[in-house]
């Protein structure tokens, strides 16, 4: 699995933001946040970890 993840890091940031993302959808459920921040978290995981995943590719690359 760890070479899985060596070779795709792309995966690992999607199963994190994913997770992330389903504590944030639980608040929501709980009524603790609105819809407005509930999307709001949702691009900010996609932007956060897509530099992220940016960066380690552009290392890989270089």
């Amino acid at each position: 699995m760890r070479d899985f993840f060596k070779k795709h890091p792309t995966v690992q940031f999607l199963i994190i933001g994913l997770l992330l993302f389903a504590f944030d959808v639980s608040d929501f459920f709980l009524g603790t946040m609105s819809v407005k921040a509930l999307l709001l978290n949702a691009v900010k995981y996609i932007v956060v970890f897509g530099i992220a995943d940016f960066i380690l590719l552009w290392q890989k690359n270089h």
